[in-house]
């Protein structure tokens, strides 16, 4: 899937440091600003289409693990996420299958976000 490979550009942004999430219901948009310190980069994933989103003890301090993008919708993986929405949103179970970006920390926040398409962005500004 080509939302893998850009992703993997990024080393799936693990050891990066959760920054601020951002949704706009109206528009259907999920965005999540990471940095990574050491290499002072910034960089944006936008998710579109985002339909459901789930958070889990965001601190001040979110270390993540790699991004996984969840498209096989016969995975265990992906079954596991989507009864968690399902238990949170009961009127998306309904609806067609959806790619899942699941997200974890070593230390913080936990998401999951569906959508129909993702944006890899920069972020602008250098972290020092």
């Amino acid at each position: 899937m080509v939302i893998d490979k850009e992703i993997a550009q990024y080393d799936a942004f693990h050891d990066w440091y959760m920054a601020a999430v951002s949704t706009d219901m109206f528009e259907k948009v999920v965005e999540l600003k990471s940095n990574h310190g050491k290499k002072g980069n910034r960089m944006k994933l936008r998710f579109t289409g985002a339909t459901r989103l789930l958070m889990n003890e965001f601190l001040i301090q979110n270390i993540t693990y790699p991004v996984d993008i969840l498209h096989d919708y016969e995975s265990d993986e992906y079954k596991q996420a989507r009864s968690t929405l399902d238990r949170s949103y009961p009127w998306g179970r309904n609806e067609a299958p959806k790619p899942i970006a699941s997200i974890n920390a070593t230390i913080g926040a936990d998401l999951l976000v569906e959508f129909d398409s993702i944006e890899v962005l920069p972020d602008g500004q250098q972290v020092v």
